[in-house]
């Protein structure tokens, strides 16, 4: 009988008459459920001990009692049953058998009623032997209380413990050991983490989280700057700065290196551009962005033929328009 990690299931395997047969065990009821009989072993054979590893390959050991006839290692499907000859142990192997894998090297071990090739006169052998997974063959541990003992079954405590974070607001996972913590507000956050193992023992910590407030954000005015021939197109982008803060002007998520609380701008900058303001508190680290101000262009007359029109009042460009190119001469007649 063995556990897979992987799919959180417990398997198991029995022998009926001459018939290897592959079970899935409800850890609940202890009810057990047929998945398949075990195909590529001899009808004759013996499937005894079954193991996990990491990755959820199931293996087992094939007994062998014959004469020059080593046990084998097989590697087992859980879906289908098929049981595929890994490698030769090197060593007979009887009654008495029970495998697992380190669940922190996962390495596969097996507690062994042994013999040596070429001799079926006792079983004395009662060791820890570590199977290769790749082979099947083995390699003694050591030997387990020889002459006394009878070992059938072998099993590794998991590595795992659990984790409960008190209380689990602002946290990602409150049962994971790293969870991310979240900040919505400034203040001190006191957390608890009870961590309990196998066994039931428990151990408690505490931490404490501080959140600094974010620096104010002053508004940066005009709001929405126009620029046209009532102000030489040209306008300055202005904000209050207060004592104790350090500020800098950003265009496009890039510093100007201007620190002071004005921006002057020009059709030299371009529309398309996006000024922020970054605050930086030096004694927290903590930095806040104002919301990004645009300027625009003022509606105005194309100068790009001769055709008369009647306007109001109204801004001039060339060509191009309020960003193109300049140095074209165009006449036209405005009215009134």
């Amino acid at each position: 009988m063995t556990y897979d990690a992987t799919t959180d299931k417990i398997f198991a395997c029995a022998t009926s008459g001459t018939v290897n047969n592959l079970y899935e065990i409800n850890r609940l009821t202890g009810a057990a459920t047929l998945i398949s009989a075990i195909s590529g072993i001899a009808a004759s054979n013996v499937l005894i001990s079954l193991s996990a590893d990491n990755s959820g390959q199931l293996y087992g050991m094939r007994l062998s009692t014959l004469l020059n006839v080593s046990a084998q290692l097989m590697s087992i499907n859980k879906v289908t049953g098929a049981a595929v000859a890994v490698g030769n142990t090197g060593f007979l192997a009887n009654f008495a058998q029970g495998g697992d894998v380190d669940p922190l090297t996962d390495e596969l071990y097996q507690a062994a009623g042994t013999s040596v090739l070429g001799s079926t006169a006792n079983y004395n052998g009662k060791g820890l032997w570590k199977l290769n997974k790749s082979t099947g063959f083995a390699t003694l541990i050591g030997s387990i209380a020889q002459p006394f003992n009878s070992i059938d079954a072998l099993s590794f405590a998991n590595k795992e413990y659990k984790y409960q974070w008190s209380p689990t607001a602002n946290l990602s996972n409150p049962n994971d050991a790293n969870p991310l913590f979240t900040a919505t507000t400034a203040g001190t956050f006191v957390y608890t983490i009870t961590v309990t193992d196998l066994c039931g023992n428990t151990a408690t910590d505490q931490v404490s989280i501080v959140v600094n407030a974010a620096p104010p954000m002053p508004s940066i005015l005009p709001a929405n700057p126009v620029l046209s021939h009532r102000n030489s197109f040209k306008d300055t982008l202005t904000y209050t700065q207060q004592a104790g803060l350090l500020y800098d002007w950003v265009e496009n998520g890039s510093l100007l290196g201007n620190t002071t609380n004005n921006l002057p701008l020009s059709f030299q900058n371009s529309s398309f551009s996006q000024y922020t303001v970054r605050i930086t508190n030096p004694t927290t680290g903590c930095v806040s962005n104002t919301a990004p101000v645009s300027f625009s262009y003022a509606p105005g007359v194309l100068l790009n033929n001769n055709s008369a029109l009647t306007v109001c009042d109204s801004s001039f460009y060339d060509v191009g328009g309020p960003i193109g190119p300049t140095g074209n001469n165009f006449t036209r007649t405005f009215t009134p």
